[in-house]
């Protein structure tokens, strides 16, 4: 299994082995994200420095964090969805290889707080086009993907994750996302 795959990460160092390219989290200053087609303001005060603004909510941001998934302290990109329409967080003019690996989930606190939590869902596209939607329901867990884009290998795209949920209420979602060569 590929080390990046695994649920319950003890470290969040890439291993040199697996040929990663690119690790989306510091491309996120490139990002053009909107929340229901709206573009989000950019602001500087969000928990981990630089972020977009989507609602006047403070938690209703897209940007840097850290939280607990399986109990362990993860790097994440936190992008809490809305109930008002969907958050995309595009990342243009990606170089592409293999695949894009990650991992998605909702946070400790909020499984534990929001025990009928809404699922949230990823959607995973480049250049418009929908090559994976995940759904990560109501529980713990740091949950690995893996998208592949070897037709798109070598090229550049923009690659665009577009998170939404039927209910927001304690949706702490996080994802991050690697481009394998």
């Amino acid at each position: 299994m590929d080390p990046l795959l695994r649920s319950s990460a003890t470290s969040t160092a890439l291993p040199t082995c697996c040929g990663i390219a690119h690790r989306l989290a510091k491309m996120l200053h490139t990002a053009k994200v909107t929340q229901a087609g709206r573009a989000c303001s950019e602001r500087k005060n969000t928990p981990y420095g630089m972020g977009w603004a989507c609602t006047a909510r403070s938690w209703n941001y897209v940007g840097h964090t850290t939280n607990k998934f399986n109990g362990a302290f993860l790097p994440c990109i936190w992008a809490h969805p809305v109930d008002a329409g969907p958050l995309v967080v595009t990342f243009p003019r990606v170089t592409l290889g293999s695949a894009i690996l990650g991992n998605h989930g909702i946070a400790d606190g909020a499984v534990d707080s929001f025990a009928g939590g809404a699922p949230v869902t990823l959607v995973i596209k480049v250049n418009g086009k929908p090559l994976e939607t995940l759904v990560r329901s109501n529980a713990k867990g740091w949950v690995g993907f893996r998208v592949s884009t070897s037709e798109h290998r070598g090229k550049q795209a923009d690659v665009s994750f577009t998170i939404s949920t039927t209910s927001a209420g304690g949706r702490h979602y996080c994802f991050d996302a690697r481009i394998k060569r």
